[in-house]
């Protein structure tokens, strides 16, 4: 035992080294291909900055009003070399007040005061090289101020339309922004080794994690943003360690080392956690919806529980608030509750992921297809486009379902029956219970689900069914009981709504044509696109060779019967989206109708691509090389819909 854990640690110590090396030198490199920092004030702003009022919109035009003062802070910046800083503004004073006179500093060098017009013009700043100092702060003052009226009473000295800081030459990145870069592979690296993860695994991880963290850590403000540096150290570390601890904890109770793909299982999502989340604290990353959810969490935080949503006709929805309260426990951990939310759906996400790897690896016994399925889970872009809107109710309910039918084949046989299945009860409420979307898909995938394995199979698969059926009809239960029951009125006026929405079109008459589908064709074409784009061409690819190798195998397990009932979920769903009669109104509400369900039983491609996989791969060079090139562009479709979160096309 004492050989293993020296070989483990000499091995976490090569790997620590490699993962932090790939990411000193990715951040090198990354750093020299965009050295630049450029705010254009069309998104909100980072907190690098100050002095600036929220981004205004004008048509086209969007801009950001200073105060008397603003300024730019580039903590670390290398000053080897000259920087040059272009701001462009202008004054848009009122007649009533005189032009604006502006000055730009920078180490106290100072452009000779300009007076603006209303027209935009570009005023520019050089700070000289100074190699025995760092870091760089640009500040703008502006005068006189004026206060707009009565409804306004900000402020405001000018305009500002871009910032734009470059330096004059190649400058080396700071310690302080290479140190958090490098400790999170390194971390991941170790993490790997500790488990038994093998050169292989323990190398692999830490390099390509290092070399794929560091493109958004070096990108615009990311290197002079020490909150930012932080979070990714912080983060990357921790999720290391605890998917580390979650390895050793699964090595003991199985009583014998993991293999190298039962650990990808584990560490795979952990590692994509990690990337996604450095993308999603980063300084430019649009907040979108993410703001709207840290309110509601402050809600439930003051005893606020019972939320609704209008949509349109005056209608309120229930709000469910699944999300806010699984975050409760880690309310301590920060008071930045977007960063404590969007760690919590990715965290949740990664454990969905995992789950779905070990349910594929156990029903089928074959680890190949645990981490061929984990890999695809942890970069379908769906999931990335729903995270990175901010719709973060959604993609936590979607996760916390999977989970949920994912545990029915993993929970062990030895747990007493009334322990497990008050355990998934508890899952399934809590899915139930955070977004409403959820409550329709997986309340229908679970019922298909028990019905099939009545249908389908020896006695003791009836026996699960029943018991699937009895532990769902609990669940619904206690969420409408606990929450749902709360929202009569509601329910009223969405009746309502309808009912006068109907009189209305009767009373018109010929004048108001009535709801009308589009054609079955087109309507049905746009849900074949959202569902190729959702999971991608490769992922579809595989999962047809999965399903018919599947066919051929004619063996019912649980993944082969989860399969079917999110398959039944969608082609229900998919068809009352597409079939239905919509109102021309309401034809987007369809349309997030559909990647909604999409987002619900995705997971059923996924279990069939890692069975084409499986299927493929031992039967010579040719079908192995063509899975790797499958895999491969799946990857690449992730990394894509990832690269997307910073640089939207």
């Amino acid at each position: 035992m004492n050989a293993i854990a020296g070989a483990r640690l000499r091995l976490a110590l090569v790997a620590a080294a490699a993962g932090a090396l790939a990411a000193a030198c990715a951040v090198v490199f990354w750093q020299r291909q965009h050295p630049q920092v450029v705010f254009e004030m069309d998104e909100d702003l980072p907190r690098i900055t100050s002095g600036l009022y929220p981004v205004e919109r004008a048509g086209e035009l969007t801009f950001a009003w200073t105060g008397e003062r603003a300024g730019v802070t580039l903590a670390g910046a290398s000053r080897r070399v000259a920087w040059r800083c272009d701001v462009r503004l202008r004054g848009a004073h009122p007649d009533t007040v005189p032009p604006a006179i502006v000055v730009l500093e920078i180490d106290g060098r100072a452009t000779g005061p300009r007076m603006l017009g209303n027209e935009f013009e570009t005023v520019t700043v050089v700070a000289p090289a100074r190699p025995d100092a760092s870091g760089l702060r640009l500040t703008l003052r502006a005068d006189p101020t004026f206060v707009p009226g009565p409804g306004d009473r900000r402020r405001l000295g000018v305009q500002v339309d871009e910032i734009r800081c470059e330096p004059d030459g190649w400058t080396w990145p700071s310690i302080a922004g290479v140190i958090p870069a490098a400790s999170a592979p390194a971390a991941f690296g170790v993490a790997a080794a500790l488990a038994g993860g093998g050169p292989a695994l323990a190398i692999g991880i830490a390099v390509i994690t290092g070399a794929a963290q560091a493109w958004p850590m070096t990108l615009g403000p990311a290197p002079y943003a020490p909150a930012y540096r932080r979070a990714v150290l912080w983060v990357g570390v921790w999720i290391a360690m605890l998917s580390a601890a979650l390895a050793l904890l699964v090595e003991r109770r199985l009583g014998r080392r993991l293999s190298l793909l039962e650990l990808a299982v584990l560490l795979v999502p952990a590692a994509m956690a990690h990337l996604k989340l450095v993308a999603l604290l980063h300084p430019e990353k649009p907040l979108i919806d993410a703001v709207f959810h840290a309110h509601r969490l402050e809600w439930v935080l003051d005893g606020r529980y019972l939320f609704t949503q209008p949509i349109q006709s005056g209608v309120q929805f229930p709000y469910a608030i699944g999300l806010y309260v699984a975050a409760l426990p880690f309310i301590g951990l920060t008071s930045d509750y977007v960063t404590l939310l969007r760690l919590v759906v990715v965290v949740v996400d990664a454990v969905a992921c995992g789950v779905l790897g070990l349910m594929a690896m156990r029903a089928w016994r074959d680890p190949l297809a645990g981490a061929v399925a984990a890999l695809i889970a942890s970069v379908v872009p769906l999931p990335f486009d729903v995270v990175g809107n901010a719709n973060l109710t959604n993609a936590f309910a979607q996760s916390v379902a999977l989970v949920a039918i994912a545990m029915i084949p993993l929970v062990p046989v030895g747990w007493p029956v009334r322990a497990s299945m008050m355990a998934w009860v508890a899952v399934v409420t809590l899915a139930l219970l955070s977004h409403v979307s959820t409550f329709a898909l997986l309340t229908f995938t679970l019922a298909a689900l028990a019905g099939l394995s009545i249908a389908v199979g020896p006695r003791e698969r009836r026996v699960t069914g029943m018991v699937i059926a009895a532990g769902t009809a609990a669940a619904v239960l206690f969420s409408i009981a606990l929450y749902y029951a709360h929202f009569g009125e509601s329910y009223r006026t969405f009746a309502a709504a309808r009912t006068s929405g109907a009189s209305a079109a009767v009373a018109a008459g010929s004048s108001s044509p009535p709801p009308v589908a589009a054609p079955a064709s087109g309507r049905a074409a746009r849900a074949a696109g959202a569902t190729m784009r959702a999971v991608g061409v490769p992922v579809l690819m595989l999962g047809a060779v999965g399903a018919a190798a599947l066919a051929r195998r004619r063996t019912i397990d649980p993944a082969v019967l989860s399969i079917g009932a999110w398959l039944l979920a969608f082609i229900v769903f998919t068809a009352a989206g597409t079939m239905t009669a919509v109102d021309p109104r309401y034809v987007r509400y369809a349309d997030e109708f559909i990647s909604r369900t999409l987002l619900g039983t995705y997971p059923a491609i996924v279990l069939l691509a890692a069975a084409g996989v499986s299927w493929a791969w031992p039967l010579g060079r040719v079908p192995r090389l063509a899975c790797i090139v499958m895999l491969g562009w799946a990857v690449a479709l992730g990394a894509s819909a990832w690269v997307g979160w910073l640089r939207p096309a």
